[in-house]
């Protein structure tokens, strides 16, 4: 995963980006399925959580077979029969086999990547705080803001807490109020960004920027240059923001349920 023109495996690539990503986030429970993993989370309405991770295949499976099972698995739990879906998919055609059973498409999404030198704007001004490892009472004022329900909320804090990887929970005071957080997960060289929220009152102030820098700075304090996001392909001003600062697409990702 780089930046610089030298040649490089991109589905090699996308492999770590997608092991890497499944590691920062991770599911309370997951069970194999000839080499897939079908992830459940009770409570959380994050689609990553409750979803399979189809990205290897162990050889000898029906995959017809396997999506059956997959239905059968999600239907006993109460729960929507979902897959994420990247171009590390295995089998390839995973995608078209589940649009031809019906399964519609959901949340595409843009996975964006940065060397931390290429990051624009990524200097910690004084007075900024992070708290590595503990939601702070002013980190969960923000994150509550950023959650739709109680339930949501408590969810995501579980799957944070979860997190067995290098975490940093950064904090940007304004006022002396929280303003904005980010959180970083670091694993296998990269950091990957998540729950990035400014609350309404303190936005255009450029905080954002001091989150981001806080992370770049923690990263390389880690030993790693390399950071990774994900953004949703409708969110089109959290894209602009990232673009001006360094990030570039390098693929894409979306979901496929089943609804009836």
């Amino acid at each position: 995963m780089t930046n610089d023109p030298t040649p490089v495996d991109i589905g090699a690539e996308i492999k770590a980006a997608e092991s890497h990503a499944f590691k920062a986030w991770p599911a309370e429970a997951c069970v194999g399925l000839g080499g897939w993993v079908q992830r459940r989370t009770p409570g959380a309405r994050t689609r990553r959580t409750n979803s399979v991770c189809a990205n290897a295949l162990s050889d000898g499976y029906d995959v017809d077979d396997l999506i059956i099972q997959v239905e059968a698995f999600y239907r006993l739990h109460n729960l929507l029969p979902r897959f994420q879906i990247s171009p590390a998919v295995e089998p390839s055609d995973l995608d078209a086999r589940l649009e031809a059973r019906g399964y519609t498409l959901e949340a595409p999404t843009l996975v964006q990547w940065a060397k931390s030198t290429d990051v624009q704007n990524a200097t910690p001004e004084a007075g900024d705080l992070h708290n590595v490892d503990t939601r702070s009472t002013g980190w969960n004022t923000v994150h509550r803001d950023a959650s739709i329900s109680d339930e949501d909320l408590s969810a995501r804090n579980a799957i944070i807490d979860r997190i067995t990887a290098k975490k940093a929970l950064m904090l940007v005071e304004q006022d002396g109020q929280a303003a904005a957080i980010g959180l970083g997960v670091f694993e296998g060289g990269w950091c990957g960004i998540f729950c990035m929220h400014t609350l309404s009152l303190y936005r255009r102030r450029g905080l954002a920027d001091r989150v981001l820098a806080l992370l770049v700075d923690w990263t390389e304090q880690q030993g790693g240059t390399n950071l990774y996001l994900q953004v949703e392909q409708d969110n089109t001003i959290a894209q602009s923001f990232y673009a001006a600062r360094g990030f570039t697409t390098a693929y894409g990702y979306h979901y496929r349920t089943l609804f009836n």
